[in-house]
């Protein structure tokens, strides 16, 4: 068993798990008064057994919670790839899921990929009941996935929400080959090349994502190169995670996040964009005592 707490619905931020008795009984003590999730999870070898989640609120009171532990079932779709230039159009792909839930470690553990056929048809078997990310892999050169939807209505953030198990559902994906790409060298604070291999750059729509990204989009050489940019508006910089870290006392967290993602410039991709921008890397976050502690 395994569940997921927080303040506010939908929102978890801490986990427990348990093991269910011989007679399926489970049981969670000293819970604070708040919003939980709670699911069941089950494997054997190839057998994959899920619950689809539960989400109760406690308010000082006892709550029962009933699990069903269920076979995954089949998703089928279609990926469509568009925009312009035809190589790589025969290449052989997949579609695999990702889970979006929460304390889900192992919900995508029993699933293997989809392959794509000829005429763009996919199916992947043994599919829990749960929130996922779509991934084509391989993706054609600087592209991205433009839409998501499923039995026709676009899904939100581009997750699927299968929820309550796929159960004949059909999910349609395009990839648009059209991305936009943004690339430069990093400086340091005199302008000069900056080689530092622990700079990271963020291109983000949300404070959020920067914790996501964590250790993701490392430079090279004091160069970067972020392709397949879906066209929006970002915002765009580079933080020196070694200075920052040490300053900072640890990880950065969310409040850390926040105050650098208002520090970071904005800026607009466009379908096809080849974009190049120099950055300066930030080791410090103004108005935070810790992290401006002295380097060593």
């Amino acid at each position: 068993m395994i569940l997921g707490g927080g303040e506010k619905s939908g929102q978890f931020n801490t986990s427990r798990g348990t093991t269910a008795g011989p007679d399926g009984k489970f049981s969670f003590t000293g819970l604070e008064p708040g919003y939980y999730r709670v699911s069941a999870q089950f494997s054997s070898g190839k057998t994959m057994l899920q619950s689809h989640a539960v989400d109760v609120r406690l308010a000082g009171s006892d709550e029962n919670v009933q699990l069903a532990l269920e076979p995954g079932e089949e998703l089928a779709g279609t990926l469509a790839v568009v925009g312009d230039g035809s190589a790589g159009g025969g290449q052989k792909r997949t579609v695999r899921l990702e889970t979006a839930d929460p304390f889900s470690y192992n919900a995508t553990a029993m699933m293997a990929p989809g392959e794509v056929d000829k005429d763009g048809a996919f199916r992947i078997a043994n599919v829990p009941a749960g929130h996922f990310k779509v991934v084509v892999e391989p993706m054609p050169e600087n592209a991205y996935v433009q839409s998501v939807s499923l039995d026709g209505t676009a899904a939100a953030d581009m997750v699927l929400d299968l929820s309550h198990g796929a159960r004949g559902s059909r999910a349609q994906i395009t990839v648009n080959r059209d991305g936009a790409e943004i690339s430069g060298k990093l400086l340091d604070k005199d302008g000069e090349p900056e080689v530092n291999p622990l700079i990271m750059v963020f291109l983000v729509t949300d404070a959020k994502q920067m914790l996501q990204q964590a250790g993701m989009n490392r430079v090279s050489d004091g160069k970067y190169d972020l392709k397949g940019n879906r066209p929006g508006k970002y915002r765009i910089v580079a933080i020196d995670m070694l200075h920052l870290i040490s300053g900072n006392g640890g990880m950065p967290e969310q409040a850390t996040m926040d105050k650098l993602f208002e520090m970071a410039e904005e800026i607009e991709l466009k379908a096809g964009d080849r974009v190049v921008k120099n950055l300066k890397a930030i080791d410090k976050v103004p108005g935070m005592e810790a992290a401006n502690a002295p380097r060593n």
